[in-house]
């Protein structure tokens, strides 16, 4: 099991630069809160990389598989304007400001419930 969970975690990180999600699920046969995190931080991650910075890998990817022709006249497929980014950038920071709200919130449930269920041993 170790193997495999490690094997899709090098296969995910080649192809999309974040770890696997659901690892904690197929190495310990069930989901834990920490790997809810983790999943969500590469869920993330994935948003991220999938909308601002794979672009000119995928342009790559066509240009050497023959999917793009190259015509003499033509704009490059690999020049930034640098603009792109900087309308999502809001939007962006919203969603990592309430991932990191949302794991802070659930970290300190997690150890309020730890401490009642221990506090009496």
């Amino acid at each position: 099991m170790a193997v495999w969970v490690d094997h899709g975690d090098e296969i995910s990180l080649e192809y999309s630069g974040t770890h696997a999600l659901k690892r904690d699920l197929v190495r310990f046969g069930r989901q834990t809160v920490s790997g809810l995190i983790k999943d969500g931080m590469s869920a993330l991650s994935r948003y991220y990389l999938n909308n601002f910075q794979d672009g000119i890998r995928q342009d790559a990817l066509d240009l050497i598989s023959g999917h793009y022709s190259v015509r003499r006249n033509g704009p490059s497929p690999f020049q930034l304007n640098g603009f792109e980014s900087l309308s999502y950038l809001p939007v962006a920071s919203a969603v990592v400001v309430g991932g990191l709200t949302l794991t802070t919130i659930t970290l300190n449930q997690d150890d309020q419930q730890f401490t009642s269920k221990y506090k009496h041993v």
